[in-house]
């Protein structure tokens, strides 16, 4: 029996074996100037995912490939001051829909047990969501989705997951930012809340989906 673990590991190993040596995936070093790093750890793994860059109070979908290793990270969403390094780099190409680099970094801490985000500047901090906001991305985004390869009875059934809001363009419209998951894969994704109702998406991010 096949589980999503299993075949992200896989996927992931079959990738990085491909993209050896190959130069579209080099690191430049260096963050833009001016420029917040965004990035997330899913449960469980140590390994951070590149998700967006804040610039000039505007999100932009960033693949990490700036990134350097010891650069300090902390945690957005964390009323203590929890913050951990990045201790390797392992760019790969992925194959999965048009081919393109991932740049996944490996952190210096322990797994955790639930999703985080992490900011390259202490400052920026996202909140939690409050309950009545969770209950409006369930209404938004009631689908169960089947994860895995698992016998009749036996589906890992998954919803999206309201991590936290912000509103870093100033104009009222919470930006939500929410897990988004995929038969194989959980994403994670940043959306505005629209005053009409629904939600505008901004940036997301998913390694090794389609």
């Amino acid at each position: 029996m096949r589980t999503v673990a299993t075949i992200v590991i896989l996927l992931l190993a079959s990738s990085v074996a491909l993209a050896d040596g190959d130069p579209q995936c080099s690191t430049s070093g260096s963050l833009p100037q001016g420029a917040v790093f965004v990035g997330y750890t899913a449960p469980g793994a140590p390994i951070l995912n590149s998700l967006a860059l804040l610039v000039t109070k505007k999100l932009q979908p960033y693949d990490g490939r700036s990134l350097s290793v010891g650069l300090t990270l902390h945690e957005a969403v964390s009323t203590s001051a929890t913050g951990s390094s990045i201790k390797s780099i392992q760019p790969y190409m992925d194959l999965h829909g048009v081919n393109h680099c991932e740049y996944p970094a490996e952190l210096s801490a322990s797994p955790w047990k639930s999703w985080r985000l992490w900011v390259s500047d202490p400052e920026l901090a996202l909140r939690s969501p409050t309950r009545a906001e969770r209950n409006s991305l369930r209404e938004m985004k009631p689908d169960c989705v089947s994860q895995g390869d698992y016998p009749p009875g036996e589906e890992q059934c998954v919803h999206a997951e309201l991590l936290a809001v912000s509103d870093f363009n100033e104009n009222g419209l919470p930006e939500y930012w929410h897990t988004v998951p995929y038969t194989w894969e959980t994403g994670l994704a940043v959306s505005e809340l629209l005053a009409e109702g629904g939600l505008l998406p901004l940036v997301s991010a998913c390694p090794g989906c389609d």
